[in-house]
C-alpha cells in the first residue's frame, strides 16, 4: 500500500449505516504494518464522499493535529458528518488507548461547534474492532448511525468561524494515537 497523505474522492453510492460497513469498506487498513489516521466524510444520506488519509505514524502511535482534519472537512461542500477511523497494528484484541479516548472527545467537541458531527471513531486490529459509538462513549449507545440535524441552516463560512473560535478554546496541542 502506498503511503501517502490526501483525500480520495468517492464517486460510487457507498451508504454507511453501521460500524459494521466501515469496518468491511477499509478492511484492508487491518494488516498494515503503520498506523494510519483515516477520516470519512460522508454527505446528509451518510454516503461516503471522501476518504481523507490524514496522518501516518509508526508501529505504535500515530500523531496528528485536529486542524488537518478539520481544515478538509470544513472546506468541503458535501461534508455532513464524518467517521475517524485508525488501525491498531500490533493488537488482534482492540483497546482504545486513553490518547484515542482524548482525540475521539476532543474531536466530537469541536465537531458540535463546527456544525460537522463525528458519527464514530473506530479502532481496527488485526482481528477485532472497536466502535466508540457502539460501547456508548461520547455518542450515546446504539448500532446504528443518525445524526439530529440542527434545525438552523449554518452555512460553510460561519462554520468555519465558529469552528476556529471554539478550537482556540479546546485544542492546541496535537493528538497522539498510540
Amino acid at each position: 500500500m502506498n503511503y501517502a497523505l490526501g483525500v480520495k474522492e468517492i464517486h460510487d453510492e457507498i451508504e454507511i449505516g453501521a460500524p459494521e460497513d466501515v469496518v468491511t469498506l477499509l478492511a484492508e487498513y487491518r494488516d498494515l504494518p503503520r498506523e494510519v489516521l483515516l477520516v470519512l466524510h460522508l454527505d446528509s444520506n451518510f454516503d461516503v464522499r471522501a476518504v481523507q488519509t490524514s496522518a501516518i505514524g509508526n508501529r505504535q502511535t500515530c500523531c496528528y493535529h485536529s486542524r488537518d482534519i478539520w481544515k478538509i472537512a470544513l472546506s468541503r461542500e458535501d461534508t455532513d458528518a464524518i467517521i475517524l477511523v485508525h488501525n491498531h497494528p500490533q493488537e488482534k484484541i482492540v483497546v482504545p488507548s486513553p490518547m484515542d479516548v482524548d482525540c475521539t472527545k476532543r474531536t466530537y467537541i469541536v465537531g458540535e461547534a463546527a456544525g460537522i458531527p463525528l458519527l464514530d471513531h473506530i479502532v481496527l486490529g488485526k482481528r477485532d474492532w472497536y466502535s466508540f459509538m457502539k460501547r456508548g462513549n461520547y455518542f450515546g449507545k446504539r448500532d446504528i448511525y443518525r445524526v439530529e440535524w440542527q434545525t438552523q441552516t449554518v452555512h460553510k463560512k460561519s462554520k468555519k468561524n465558529m469552528f476556529r473560535k471554539k478550537v482556540d478554546r479546546v485544542l492546541g496541542k496535537p493528538f497522539v494515537l498510540e
